[in-house]
């Protein structure tokens, strides 16, 4: 009991907090509808702060690669994949076309599991996965020395901007992840050297490197327009480096500093922590809440012809709170039933110590 308190004190929370914006960052995102400008200041830190953080809080498992890729890829990332497969396919043209053409169980995982390789939820998780093992083979060949790492994974950064501009290859985002794959080694390489720790954020450093994003987004937006500029940072194989990198650095530094000066006691951001905590569900699901509601309020919208539901000032914040209000109950059900989901999923120390190769080698003949 004392060690489990003392674990729970010792938790980073501000990293929750970024968490939280990002899931909620996301959903906005993807309103229809939603403004070129709103997502050029969102855009630059929703997803490579997630990469960061992912490397930030990896463990080193030490020099065997096979259990490194059991706990992290396989146990961590793929168990969620696939458990929310069936969830994220649950659409309404699904649904009718199970009900029109009855089909057998195996024709159904079948018909799901080929949808869901389709969708953007799949790609997300390929891209953690991939990220995963392209890190721990980097940090094998440098020792775990920092600037090597850097140095290498910045490498397959430019390696993976090269192969997506060029079209040379499109094998489920491999190529987006050479890219991630640098957010996620500086996050690593952040924690095991105590960056984040060492310099102590006070809020006039979440103000100066706040106004210097919010400067540098506008400065590119009246340079190359909204639009132009929108898609420059939207597009993870960096379009443009000299635009979209600027942007990157400084907005996640100025979340990075802003999640640490933020209190953690109001409610409001108690309530950001808690999605943060479950940030996988908002991922796997989110899009699955947001499109249904966009559903529901397009028949709203024909029934009654109410023209402020079509008003933008209207459908922004009423989207964004009824996507992320559904989207709770999930992920208050994987507290209680399925913990695989939220990001606490350890399995116990007797299986962990059986042959993860075994694992591993059932679940790729599986799938």
């Amino acid at each position: 009991m004392n060690n489990q308190t003392a674990s729970i004190k010792q938790r980073e929370t501000w990293g929750d907090v970024i968490r939280g914006i990002c899931s909620l960052t996301v959903i906005l995102s993807h309103i229809p509808g939603s403004p070129h400008f709103l997502l050029m200041y969102v855009t630059p830190f929703t997803l490579p702060c997630f990469f960061i953080l992912s490397g930030y809080f990896t463990k080193n498992y030490g020099g065997n690669l096979t259990e490194f890729f059991y706990n992290k890829a396989l146990k961590e990332v793929l168990i969620k994949l696939m458990s929310c497969a069936c969830m994220t396919t649950l659409t309404l043209q699904v649904i009718a076309r199970l009900i029109l053409h009855p089909m057998t169980i195996p024709e159904w995982l079948y018909d799901t599991f080929l949808t869901f390789l389709a969708k953007p939820t799949a790609n997300f998780f390929s891209i953690l996965v991939m990220c995963s093992i392209y890190f721990i083979v980097v940090n094998k060949i440098c020792r775990d020395k920092p600037i090597p790492m850097i140095l290498i994974s910045f490498g397959m950064a430019a390696v993976g901007y090269l192969i997506a501009r060029e079209r040379i290859i499109k094998l489920w985002s491999w190529d987006t992840a050479l890219v991630c794959v640098a957010f996620y080694t500086l996050g690593y390489c952040a924690r095991q050297n105590g960056v984040i720790k060492i310099f102590k954020w006070k809020p006039e450093h979440a103000l100066i490197s706040g106004g210097v994003f919010f400067a540098l987004v506008t400065f590119f937006a009246m340079t190359f327009g909204v639009k132009h500029t929108m898609i420059i940072v939207g597009n993870n194989t960096f379009v443009s480096p000299l635009v979209s990198v600027p942007l990157f650095l400084a907005g996640n530094i100025f979340m990075i500093a802003l999640a640490n000066v933020i209190p953690k006691t109001p409610r409001p951001i108690q309530l950001l922590m808690y999605i943060g905590r479950h940030s996988m569900i908002y991922f796997m699901i989110g899009g699955l809440v947001l499109a249904y509601t966009h559903y529901f309020h397009t028949l709203l919208f024909e029934a009654f012809h109410w023209s402020f539901l079509q008003s933008l000032v209207y459908k922004l914040p009423v989207y964004l709170i009824v996507t992320a209000s559904i989207t709770l109950i999930p992920s208050y059900l994987s507290d209680r039933f399925f913990p695989a989901l939220n990001g606490c999923f350890r399995l116990p120390e007797s299986i962990i110590k059986r042959r993860p190769k075994t694992c591993i080698a059932v679940c790729v003949l599986l799938i």
